[in-house]
């Protein structure tokens, strides 16, 4: 199902003439009302306090609604922390999120284990990373948003045949 995404992703735009890459994190259809796709630019690794790494997250919805987190990663522990987060809607309304008070855990095996192996790791690995190129956020969000619509309705549909 991630590998039918990436193609799909890739296939809806031209490349464009500057692209930037975007590192596929994750692709939940667990809720099929509401499908995510989590996205990283690697653009936004920068080194933090204590050896921590700060990277912003896109977490992309149908109708191009995405929200940004900008996390800090503990490299040398199991935690990260939302610093800040911004929602954006379809009309390019944004409406801000609010920082967590303290750390949350990482759970051994988890995805955020492997953003944060990612993350911490770079720009030493992308093993097991999926690269999609866009020339903007925006448009890395349009392709993902409509993408997802598509596997969701694909995924009832196959639920409606059993």
């Amino acid at each position: 199902m991630k590998t039918m995404f990436y193609a799909a992703c890739l296939l809806l735009a031209a490349t464009p003439a500057l692209a930037t890459d975007f590192i596929s994190m994750d692709i939940n259809l667990n809720d099929l009302s509401d499908p995510v796709a989590t996205m990283m630019d690697p653009g936004t690794i920068k080194p933090g306090p204590d050896g921590h790494r700060l990277a912003t997250f896109l977490a992309i919805r149908e109708e191009n609604v995405y929200r940004e987190r900008f996390m800090e990663l503990d490299c040398s522990g199991a935690r990260w922390r939302q610093l800040s987060s911004i929602w954006h809607d379809e009309s390019g309304k944004t409406t801000p999120g609010t920082p967590d008070d303290s750390w949350a855990a990482i759970k051994t095996g988890s995805v955020g284990a492997w953003e944060k192996e990612i993350v911490c790791s770079w720009p030493n690995t992308l093993q097991g990373a999926d690269i999609i190129q866009a020339g903007t956020v925006q448009d890395l969000v349009e392709r993902a948003s409509f993408v997802l619509g598509e596997m969701a309705d694909r995924k009832i549909k196959e639920g409606q045949k059993k």
